[in-house]
């Protein structure tokens, strides 16, 4: 006998037919604008690139060298050059950059500031990988170009410098520009850069999430949790981009860089993108690097940061109608659940008390800045020891190479070492022909770092001598002893 399902008494809405067809008219409004812009994703035909980051070699290409809008994979490039500026000393990570009624007013994903607030250079990088936030991104353009146009033009000149052939950008932050054009291959290019480069500062791509003034706010790259081995590297969209995606892969002394254009969905493109790492890593080198580094010196294109009227060191204040996301620059990144803690960038490791710091007359101190976390004496510019806590607990690790070494880095992972180690080889010709290249582990509070040395210098003066060489070639250098 089959059941009946009870009655339910009848409930009435308070609606009347004028106030119900009005509802519905809404109803039928707001769909029709998210299906539409769907609809607008999916009609921008998707690009994609596999590349293996060791040798340069293109594993998968798909549309590859397509020009397409790079939303805000743009802010790729603006935190090249502050990378830039801060390793070659124009800026430091504690520098407060000033906001102007110009980036105040960008159009969101933004914190929200006023104009005549500041943000620190620490602070601006986290807001970049987390929140993409476009008012940031303007502050840095303005603070190292003057303007945002010129600053985009510098964007443009190192775009060009590195190989980028089909990028040009007209503003700092991926907000849509008719004229502002990148390719997939481009992006590879530029995400191999980031690693290569500046191997210091890349773990701050793989920031889970970002505090500020109280709130916590999370990365939108969904990968980051989702595949072993993905740290970073950013998300993007707009309208005419669709959804698009770099991720970063080190998995098993493998390096891989993917880039994924026009996803019409954040969901469809995060799976597009992970069906291609699974497939497309395994057949990556698991060697040592063989190809060149990545067209272009760091220092082949100088960022002068702009003169500014010093304004009030006051901590910007968020407008909680200002943060929310819109099409500009949006991504699915409610699912998104924010980390415990936030990842500070890693630090380079202090050098032993003995280090000769005048090997070279351009040391890394004069190349970055005393000032800097980064400097290896672990001194600030007042000469007071282990100032930074990223520094403090840097401590010199056992060492099974005897006698004068040199140092020219220290990076967050091995591999980052050996880059370097490559790097300086192809550079330094016959100087460092008999010289062993090695990497030696260094914890520095938490965290684990390791150091790029060659060693097999028999005495100080030619230990010194390698170094003087190398810092011709814009590398940093110091000579190391038991």
């Amino acid at each position: 006998m089959l059941r009946r399902r009870k009655t339910l008494p009848r409930v009435r809405f308070g609606f009347g037919a004028r106030a119900l067809k009005a509802l519905t008219l809404a109803v039928v409004l707001i769909l029709g604008s998210v299906a539409g812009a769907v609809t607008a994703a999916a009609a921008v035909p998707s690009s994609a690139i596999i590349v293996d980051a060791k040798t340069g070699k293109t594993l998968y290409a798909s549309n590859a060298d397509e020009r397409r809008h790079p939303a805000s994979l743009t802010k790729m490039m603006t935190l090249y050059l502050l990378f830039t500026a801060i390793q070659s000393g124009k800026t430091t990570l504690d520098s407060e950059m000033p906001v102007s009624a110009h980036a105040a007013g960008q159009s969101p994903s933004k914190l929200g500031f006023r104009p005549g607030d500041t943000i620190s250079v620490r602070d601006a990088i986290e807001a970049i990988v987390t929140k993409s936030a476009n008012d940031v991104a303007v502050v840095i353009a303005e603070y190292l170009g003057g303007t945002e146009k010129a600053f985009a033009a510098q964007m443009t000149a190192r775009a060009h410098a590195m190989g980028m052939t089909k990028s040009n950008f007209v503003n700092a932050s991926g907000l849509p520009a008719s004229q502002q054009w990148t390719s997939a291959r481009d992006m590879a290019t530029l995400g191999r850069a980031l690693r290569e480069h500046f191997p210091q500062f890349y773990s701050y791509f793989s920031t889970p999430s970002f505090v500020w003034q109280g709130r916590r706010i999370a990365n939108h790259d969904n990968l980051l949790n989702r595949i072993d081995g993905v740290d970073g590297i950013k998300t993007g969209y707009t309208r005419a981009s669709g959804f698009n995606l770099v991720s970063s892969v080190s998995t098993g002394g493998r390096l891989v860089v993917g880039v994924v254009l026009g996803g019409a969905t954040a969901r469809l493109r995060d799976n597009r993108m992970a069906d291609l790492l699974e497939q497309y890593v395994p057949l990556a080198s698991a060697g040592r690097k063989t190809a060149r580094p990545v067209p272009g010196g760091l220092f082949s294109a100088p960022v002068v940061v702009a003169s500014a009227v010093p304004l009030p060191h006051q901590r910007p204040t968020i407008d909680a109608n200002a943060t929310g996301s819109t099409v500009a620059d949006a991504t699915d990144d409610a699912s998104a659940t924010a980390a415990d803690d936030t990842v500070a960038a890693a630090a380079v490791a202090a050098a032993p008390a003995e280090a000769d710091a005048s090997a070279a007359p351009t040391t890394v101190a004069s190349l970055i800045g005393a000032n800097s976390i980064f400097a290896l004496d672990g001194t600030d510019a007042e000469g007071d020891t282990n100032a930074d806590d990223e520094t403090a607990d840097a401590a010199p690790a056992a060492s099974t190479h005897s006698g004068w070494r040199i140092q020219i880095a220290a990076a967050p992972t091995k591999e980052g070492a050996e880059d370097m180690l490559d790097q300086a080889l192809a550079k330094a010709g016959s100087v460092l022909a008999k010289a062993d290249p090695y990497t030696e582990p260094v914890q520095s509070g938490d965290s684990t770092l390791y150091r790029a040395r060659f060693a097999g210098f028999s005495t100080k003066e030619k230990a010194r001598a390698a170094c003087a060489y190398l810092a011709k070639q814009k590398f940093s250098c110091l000579a190391v002893s038991d």
